[in-house]
């Protein structure tokens, strides 16, 4: 019975998400304000702000990567993988929000 229990803890442990990297939303700003990650490797928006926020992302050219959505105070968001290049994230709701996401092959 150990065995089996121990087995399920292992299982259970090893199909966790990992949430990887972490821009947070946080006095209307991000933080950090640039971030550098490997392509492939998890990326999550957290909103720390008592209020929403609605986070685009763009890359190099200006294509809208992902759409904004809105993100409730205390909400995860994970963006999509990333191919290597600079990419801007900024929330549509707020001026001035913005950061950088450089991401390396």
């Amino acid at each position: 019975m150990k065995c089996i229990a121990k087995a399920f803890l292992v299982v259970l442990f090893a199909a966790a998400p990992a949430w990887g990297a972490e821009i947070v939303e946080k006095d209307i700003a991000y933080e950090p304000e640039e971030i550098v990650v490997h392509a492939g490797e998890a990326l999550v928006l957290v909103n720390h702000d008592p209020f929403d926020h609605a986070t685009e992302l763009r890359d190099e050219e200006g294509h809208v990567v992902a759409a904004p959505v809105h993100e409730k105070p205390g909400a995860r968001r994970a963006l999509p993988p990333l191919a290597p290049g600079r990419y801007t994230i900024r929330c549509v709701l707020h001026d001035g929000m913005e950061a950088e996401i450089v991401v390396k092959p």
